[in-house]
């Protein structure tokens, strides 16, 4: 029985690290509005309105081509991973119903065209196409079926609280407030079994978080430049430092 006991013991350091905890943080290109990208402008410059919205077209070609290549990349983790749900920025428990709703009223929109299309089909196509855009990469993988759901990242009153945007319309950053919601983002993507990839703007990283809250797993940050991996256990100082200001929008 001693035996026995003493050899359990030497095996299960082995046996619960033989499939450590992984999360993937896939560097999303964020949705910004034309609301908010004026907001910050303004904020900023002193553009017309013609030369924003110039530079808003230009912004949008930019996010699509980059969502071009997170579809790839996602596609390459959905089937190394056998992944069936992919964790979004934005999406929490109040949301997620209504936006898996929506997704599922999306899909007749990638039937084939219809030679007797009315011009009000081919706008709310257009739309709705604008709208998938905003939902990002991993939203269009689940309507094409390549991916079985999206999963709420978000716990809705941390991200409620963060207010990112001043009575004025122009952009603020409040640290402690994002800094709790990155924490309960990091609770959420504990739930899972496995590997968690979770699709989350580049001004996030959530080693810091990890590593306050206790948690033992390996973290990489795919899609920025230089790609980082972390084991939390030794993590030190990430190569990755939190701004006070960005190019563009503070992203949400």
């Amino acid at each position: 029985m001693y035996r026995l006991s003493a050899l359990l013991m030497l095996l299960l350091p082995a046996l619960v690290q033989a499939a450590p905890h992984k999360i993937i943080h896939v560097v999303n290109p964020h949705h910004v509005t034309r609301a908010e990208y004026l907001a910050d402008l303004r904020a900023n410059s002193s553009l017309t309105d013609d030369q924003i919205d110039d530079r808003y077209r230009e912004f949008l070609h930019d996010r699509e081509r980059s969502q071009r290549g997170l579809i790839l990349k996602l596609r390459v983790l959905i089937k190394k991973y056998r992944l069936k749900g992919i964790y979004l920025q934005g999406l929490s428990e109040k949301n997620h119903q209504a936006t898996l709703d929506y997704l599922e009223s999306l899909k007749q929109y990638e039937k084939p065209n219809s030679t007797n299309e009315s011009e009000f089909e081919k706008r709310k196509k257009d739309q709705n196409r604008l709208d998938l855009s905003e939902l990002g990469a991993a939203g269009q993988l689940v309507i094409t079926g390549e991916l079985q759901t999206i999963l709420p990242a978000e716990d809705a009153k941390a991200f409620e609280a963060v207010n990112s945007v001043k009575s004025d319309g122009s952009i603020k950053f409040v640290e402690k407030e994002e800094h709790e919601r990155e924490n309960a983002i990091v609770r959420n993507l504990m739930k899972a079994d496995g590997v968690a990839v979770i699709v989350l703007s580049r001004d996030h990283n959530l080693a810091d978080n990890l590593k306050e809250l206790g948690f033992s797993c390996r973290y990489g940050i795919t899609g920025s430049s230089p790609p980082v991996e972390s084991n939390i256990d030794t993590f030190k100082n990430s190569i990755f430092k939190r701004s006070d200001k960005l190019t563009g929008n503070r992203l949400k």
